[in-house]
């Protein structure tokens, strides 16, 4: 069938395409403005996308059209598209006909947790071989995209409680026939479609009694709301927790010793009903705070509940490497490290700090918040931001976005919410112009600060410009790097095999003002990894360029618990991997398999070039 995506810039939108093309259907879209990174994930799907809202869209006759959230009855491709007798359809009655029929759907929903939750269950069943379907609402990191058409029986699908089209004005989840559910919370939130506590709950309530008799609840001891919800369910329901909430809530599943290492992970045991009397399980992960550890508690008792062993369930747990835009670190310039948050609910924020703030400890917490969403730019949480940002240690407090849409009595007040955190004596300073922020967070920060940016939405590129104005920042490449940083291999004679094969996610590269100066990637293989492509433009070497791009992917490779990092040196390179970075020559049989029989290794010659390692 020929389907046609109105809105295909949509995270949810643009999963939907994926998968409509891996079956097999012809697939376009349109979109008013895509920005990055959509702009560069769509075209990765080579998905024809027309830029702008136009009727003359639909005259490669579509048999469907998709009505994304940004379409209401006057759109004009929707106008066209009755006059044509062409139906329209909304995205989650597609996602059920088209991929949740035939499968055993887990469906993940709440005010918070939704895409991690979602993204850590599909990354366990992945590894475990049960090559499962999903969908979600952010980019997983171990998967680079956020969908996936599998062989397996299992479909793990986000649930958002969003409306579903102007047609049907019921959650989006309410689409979805669940063999499994998480509910993660239930808050007030979305104000633009709920007008009280009462219309969300209600929502939550319509999915929960219509669980089936031989499904399975799990619900969040956290949230009152949701365990009240979750009394209604007439299937089994598991409760889990975190050791700091509510004892007297008996609870299934529960982490306990929660503890965050120096090098940026999380610890905790866990007990639960599989468990031998008196023996709990250890656990680490990439992921930081209380509110991820219980999203992953979720996400083992689902693993449970699908089988797995749990020596794979603890692999997989360790080697989760988060979401875009969940705690992304998004570069370091001058000592400064940039971290992106998607966090806009007061509750989020809090959350999210609390955990930047137990691993950062000391340093200097800064926040760049942009209200953005339909929650936050009202000032319906006026207090409650004042709690959770707080936390920071100076505030920079961004334009309400499309603030004139809003009525001076409904709108938040950043001038108001500023002179608040001014008398807890949080430094805090509101914009009118982003353009003004941003020079004004460069000239304050120094070496050793950390910026944490908070935004529904793209934030204006902020951290696109943040380090055009540092110069020398270290950022992950982007598909548009690619021709920069073959040149740059090229002119350094060091092989460009992982730029030829489309390993540029591996690469991180470091930027001035002009152009890219410096390169590095990483090799990942489980709990090994490969560096390599290290270089520097010719006139910048000898400066320490290489050591810090060398230094902030050990960083990275801490985080992901990579163990033992190889590289291939030649003898001029070796001493600088030694003397800086602590590598160990090793003779070319004491290579592990996987790393001796890689192409990435199959590209250095053994009489030029020999093994190094170090662990981490």
């Amino acid at each position: 069938m020929k389907y046609h995506l109105i809105g295909i810039g949509g995270i949810g939108v643009s999963g939907l395409a994926g998968l409509l093309k891996a079956k097999g259907h012809d697939v376009r879209g349109s979109d008013e403005h895509l920005y990055l990174p959509m702009s560069e994930y769509i075209a990765q799907l080579e998905i024809p996308v027309f830029e702008g809202y136009l009727k003359e869209n639909l005259a490669w006759n579509p048999d469907v059209i998709v009505v994304g959230n940004v379409c209401r009855e006057t759109h004009e491709e929707v106008v066209e598209a009755k006059r044509l007798g062409l139906p329209l359809a909304s995205f989650p009655e597609v996602l059920n006909e088209q991929f949740l029929t035939d499968k055993e759907p887990i469906v993940v929903l709440g005010t918070h947790g939704k895409t991690t939750t979602t993204s850590l269950i599909a990354h366990l069943l992945s590894d475990a071989g049960q090559d499962p379907s999903f969908l979600v609402g952010g980019i997983p990191s171990n998967f680079g995209k956020n969908w996936q058409l599998g062989q397996g029986k299992y479909f793990v699908v986000e649930g958002d409680e969003y409306d579903t089209a102007f047609f049907d004005k019921k959650s989006k989840f309410l689409h979805y026939p669940p063999k499994i559910a998480i509910l993660t919370s239930v808050e007030m939130d979305h104000v633009d479609i709920f007008d009280d506590i009462e219309h969300v709950r209600a929502a939550f309530t319509e999915f929960v009694v219509n669980m089936p008799p031989d499904g399975l609840l799990l619900v969040a001891a956290s949230s009152p709301e949701a365990l009240l919800i979750s009394e209604k369910a007439p299937c089994p329901v598991q409760i889990y927790s975190c050791s700091e909430h509510d004892n007297s809530i008996e609870v299934d599943w529960q982490a306990r010793a929660l503890d965050i290492l120096p090098v940026g992970r999380s610890s905790f045991s866990l007990a639960h009903q599989g468990n031998k009397k008196g023996t709990t399980e250890h656990y680490e992960t990439k992921l930081l705070g209380q509110h991820n550890v219980e999203n992953i508690v979720a996400a083992i008792a689902v693993g449970y509940a699908c089988g797995l062993e749990h020596a794979v369930i603890q692999n997989a747990v360790a080697s989760f490497s988060g979401i875009a835009r969940r705690q992304e670190i998004k570069g370091l310039a001058h000592g400064v490290l940039v971290i992106d948050d998607y966090a806009h609910h007061p509750t989020a924020v809090a959350q999210t700090l609390q955990a930047m703030r137990q691993w950062l400890g000391e340093r200097r917490l800064i926040v760049l918040f942009e209200p953005r969403s339909a929650t936050s730019r009202r000032n319906l949480f006026q207090n409650d931001y004042v709690d959770a940002l707080s936390l920071a240690d100076v505030v920079f407090i961004a334009p309400v976005f499309r603030g004139e849409e809003l009525d001076d009595h409904e709108r938040l007040d950043i001038f108001e919410l500023a002179h608040d955190l001014h008398t807890l004596g949080i430094q805090t300073v509101p914009y009118t112009d982003l353009n003004d922020l941003v020079s004004e967070v460069v000239d304050y920060v120094h070496p050793g600060d950390v910026i944490i940016t908070f935004s529904s939405g793209n934030f204006d590129n902020i951290h696109e410009k943040l380090f055009h104005e540092f110069e020398d920042a270290i950022v992950p490449a982007k598909t548009s790097d690619i021709e920069s940083i073959g040149q740059l291999l090229s002119d350094s004679q060091v092989s460009d095999w992982a730029i030829r094969n489309n390993n540029i996610c591996n690469f991180h590269v470091l930027r001035n003002k002009q152009r890219i100066i410096g390169c590095i990637g990483l090799c990942v293989f489980e709990k090994q990894a490969i560096l390599h492509s290290l270089a520097v433009t010719e006139m910048f070497r000898s400066q320490g360029y290489g050591w810090i791009l060398a230094d902030r992917i050990i960083v990275d490779v801490k985080q992901r618990d990579i163990k033992d990092l190889y590289l291939f040196a030649t003898e001029q390179m070796s001493d600088f991997f030694s003397i800086k970075l602590g590598f160990t020559p090793i003779s070319w049989n004491k290579l592990p398999t996987n790393i001796a029989q890689s192409e990435l290794s199959k590209q250095f010659d053994p009489e030029m070039f020999f093994p190094m390692k170090v662990t981490v």
